[in-house]
């Protein structure tokens, strides 16, 4: 019985020693994690992230690329501090990303305006059924601009679903107040 243990040892060590050094991919707790996830989607090469927003335990990230991508994705908490990619949405750059994702059950609408030159946006929800619109403003709306430079309005937008059936009219400002199309 010893003999098979000298030689069952070294054999299951030989057999378990892969497992451990088995690749486990990048460490998602950290923004450099999470890009390299993003570095694998099949559309856009060079994935940096600008801004990431907590909405309830998920992260919702705003993304760009090195050949003219623009987007969010949608981290899901997973064990030990580490985050699965739910959901993406890539669209060209400059253009406003709009998207939608699930979390802990309930739909969100998502918004980011990386790259147009929008400084505020109104974003009005009118639910089936006559219900007044719900009316919500973000930024700043004014033609003052400091020393001549423009701020953007660059923050990621989650709003969650108000209805089951319900419409989205969303209208955009520039510096100047005037509505951008």
């Amino acid at each position: 019985m010893k003999k098979y243990r000298k030689i069952l040892l070294p054999v299951l060590i030989l057999l378990a020693l892969p497992l451990l050094l088995l690749d486990r991919g990048p460490d998602t707790s950290t923004v450099e994690g999470r890009e390299e996830v993003l570095n694998d989607l099949p559309k856009g090469r060079g994935w940096h992230i600008v801004c990431e927003q907590e909405l309830e335990d998920y992260l919702v990230a705003a993304m760009i690329s090195a050949d003219g991508q623009t987007g969010l994705a949608v981290f899901e908490p997973e064990d030990k501090g580490q985050y699965g990619l739910q959901t993406t949405t890539v669209r060209d750059d400059d253009d406003i990303v709009i998207g939608h994702t699930i979390v802990n059950g309930t739909w969100y609408d998502l918004f980011w305006f990386n790259g147009a030159p929008v400084t505020a946006a109104e974003i009005i929800c009118t639910v089936e059924g006559g219900q007044q619109p719900m009316r919500y403003q973000f930024g700043r709306i004014s033609s003052e601009a400091t020393d001549g430079a423009v701020e953007y309005f660059n923050e990621i937008i989650c709003l969650p679903e108000p209805a089951e059936n319900y419409q989205l009219d969303i209208v955009y400002y520039d510096a100047e107040g005037n509505i951008y199309e």
